[in-house]
Order: structure tokens, then sequence, then C-alpha cells
């Protein structure tokens, strides 16, 4: 399986199903996946962009400056595409 991010940042119960060795975090997290494109610098919405920092992490941006409830308001209204990334097949 590809390196995800730091062990705390990855749920405990991964590890101990043998997802993924060495996760160490809380197990209050999740791991979510949205969409199926490719990694890269992409638009998620036409408010946000995905912009990686690395070959296993990225964040989710404002595509312009905004205030911080509309940034906030804008991810929320992406919860519904959201999908667990729990039980992806390993690659």
């Amino acid at each position: 399986m590809r390196k995800l991010c730091t062990p705390k940042m990855v749920p405990k119960r991964l590890h101990d199903t043998g997802k993924i060795p060495g996760a160490i975090g809380s197990q209050f997290l999740h791991l979510f996946r949205h969409g199926k494109g490719s990694f890269e610098h992409s638009t998620v919405t036409e408010q946000l962009t995905l912009v990686p920092d690395g070959d296993d992490h990225a964040t989710v941006q404002p595509s312009a400056v905004m205030v911080y409830a509309d940034y906030r308001q804008a991810l929320v209204n992406t919860r519904n595409d959201w999908v667990s990334g729990e039980d992806d097949p390993d690659e």
C-alpha cells in the first residue's frame, strides 16, 4: 500500500486489521476520498482547489481570497461527495 501520511493521522484500527501497518492515530479519525481523478493540482469546485504538497498528501484551498466562514461552507458543500477511503483496495 502506498504511503499515506504520518502514522498519527491514520486511525489505529487500520493497523489492527493489517490495512495500514504502523497506523497509530486516534480511533476517532477517518479517511475519506473525494472523486476519482488523478492526484494533481486541480479544481474541486468553483470555490475550491486541490493543491498537492507531495505524492501522498494535499490540501483543499480556496480558489480565491474569501472569508473563513465562506471557505468552511464551501468544504461542507462537498460532503455529500465524500466516500470512506478505509475500504479502498490496496494498490
